[in-house]
């Protein structure tokens, strides 16, 4: 977990690859997911979501 002033980074590790990131905002109280692509591929051949921002729009 890494924290400051205005957003918490939480990171969730499975036999130290990470899994999922979540960046909560402490100013607007929204929070944000950064899609994670699957270990073991060269980050420089695109195609997939990895990196990408994903917003939680419901929650149940």
């Amino acid at each position: 977990m890494i924290e400051d002033e205005q957003v918490r980074i939480e990171e969730t590790r499975i036999r130290g690859q990470v899994q999922r990131i979540t960046v909560r905002s402490k100013l607007t109280g929204q929070d944000y997911e950064i899609i994670v692509g699957p270990g073991g591929r060269d980050p420089s051949q695109r195609g997939d979501a990895a990196g990408q921002r994903a917003w939680s729009v419901f929650r149940f």
